[in-house]
């Protein structure tokens, strides 16, 4: 029993000495009581790495990219090489000579290189199409990763500040119970009435529910919080308190300069872009049909006009022989 309480009282020693002991920072503090800390910064950048929303829009990304590297491929020169080996059991030797007219392996090699020209302008076209649709697809990846983060940011903050009311109320809670506890003191000596009594327990009674609010508040908002970043219910959660200083921008930065580079704006402007070029896309082939009509409609006039010519050959024709029938 001796040894025990040695071993104890150094344990207690430890608390006093070292606060540290008890609440143990980073991944000593993850290891023991099983907690995740976690700041802003951490907040928003698990946020992007395991967001749904910005993963599949960095796949649409890629595939984009990969759309528009197949189709610019069709634009440049293709390159086909070709290689033959043929092997025989013996070469093939002239026997007045004795030189070599086929030898027992035979290597055949080609190297091709073709221009497409033949639909080189709709295969750029269809690049240039390609190339906006990946400029598209960036733009929604840079709104994804937006959300994301600002999500995350609100999500942390609200928890955060439900997590700081926790802390208020227990304050407000023990300075209620001490000023209860002082106010039972008066009243047994006769100092204190009754009812200024009840009015210090119904103080205590109205910061205890206060504690339980926040205390649901904070559980919600952590949930909230788990759920934006990927995290399970099930896992403890403490939030650092090493908030970023805000940055106020200055009042000459002008809104246009705000506005410029949001990427719904800049997503609008490139889905007008796509929209007018594939309505010049939907009336080349009105205009090449206009102009088969017109090309169509001279063939028809010189076909008619060969005709009227024929039959003006013809009745010439059948004048002369009725004249020299007469005669």
């Amino acid at each position: 029993m001796k040894q025990t309480s040695r071993r104890t009282s150094q344990t207690a020693g430890l608390g006093r000495v070292f606060p540290w002991g008890i609440l143990l920072p980073g991944f000593l503090a993850s290891q023991a009581f099983g907690q995740t800390e976690l700041s802003l910064e951490e907040t928003v950048q698990r946020a992007l790495n395991r967001s749904t929303q910005v993963g599949s829009a960095e796949a649409d990304l890629q595939a984009q990219t990969e759309r528009k590297r197949q189709a610019w491929t069709n634009v440049g020169p293709r390159v086909s090489a070709d290689y033959t080996e043929a092997r025989y059991e013996e070469a093939l030797v002239n026997k007045a000579d004795g030189s070599v007219m086929r030898p027992d392996v035979i290597k055949t090699g080609s190297l091709t290189l073709a221009q497409p020209v033949t639909g080189l302008y709709a295969a750029v076209e269809y690049g240039r199409l390609v190339g906006l649709q990946q400029d598209l697809s960036a733009e929604s990846l840079r709104k994804a990763k937006r959300d994301a983060g600002f999500g995350a940011a609100e999500n942390f903050l609200q928890a955060y500040q439900a997590q700081e009311q926790v802390v208020i109320a227990e304050a407000s809670v023990a300075a209620a119970k001490s000023a209860f506890q002082d106010a039972q003191a008066l009243f047994r000596v006769g100092r204190l009435s009754q009812a200024d009594q009840l009015k210090f327990q119904l103080a205590l009674s109205q910061a205890e529910s206060r504690l339980a609010q926040a205390k649901a508040a904070r559980q919600v908002t952590q949930l909230v919080l788990k759920q934006s970043i990927q995290m399970g219910p099930e896992e403890s959660l403490v939030l650092k308190k090493d908030l970023p200083r805000i940055q106020e921008l200055g009042p000459e930065t002008p809104k246009p300069e705000l506005n410029k580079n949001r990427a719904e704006l800049r997503q609008a402007e490139l889905g007008s872009e796509i929209a007018r070029f594939n309505k010049k896309t939907g009336l080349r082939p009105l205009y090449t049909q206009r102009q088969s009509l017109r090309q169509t409609r001279s063939q028809l006039w010189r076909l008619d006009s060969a005709v009227l010519r024929a039959r003006d050959e013809v009745l010439r024709g059948e004048a002369d022989l009725g004249s020299l029938v007469k005669w």
